[in-house]
């Protein structure tokens, strides 16, 4: 999967520092320097880890990124009706209802 992003990220031209993708296993800490990253991208893995798992990938992410740095986190959710309401629309979390989930829900 890794090699596939490398070679996505070369044809568009793309490298490092531009870019880096990095193996890690996210219950250790991540092998990447404090302050140094501007964008994380996760998709459908958050949701695998057990709950302290999840919050310490969370201090790692925290730990990494650069100030106003930007995180993106998609994955797999229930309907927006079965999320708490406290959860839905706060300043650093934004769940939208994507269209297809709603013809879905009908």
């Amino acid at each position: 999967m890794i090699a596939r992003a490398r070679s996505n990220a070369a044809a568009k031209g793309f490298k490092p520092p531009q870019v880096a993708f990095v193996k890690a296993l996210l219950t250790e800490p991540l092998p990447i320097q404090s302050n140094s990253v501007d964008c994380i991208l996760s998709n459908c893995v958050v949701n695998l880890l057990p709950p302290e798992g999840k919050a310490s990938l969370l201090k790692e992410v925290t730990r990494i990124l650069k100030p106003g740095g930007r995180v993106v986190l998609d994955d797999v959710r229930p309907p927006l009706s079965h999320v708490p309401k406290c959860l839905r629309f706060t300043r650093d979390l934004d769940c939208r209802e994507e269209e297809h989930s709603r013809e879905h829900e009908e």
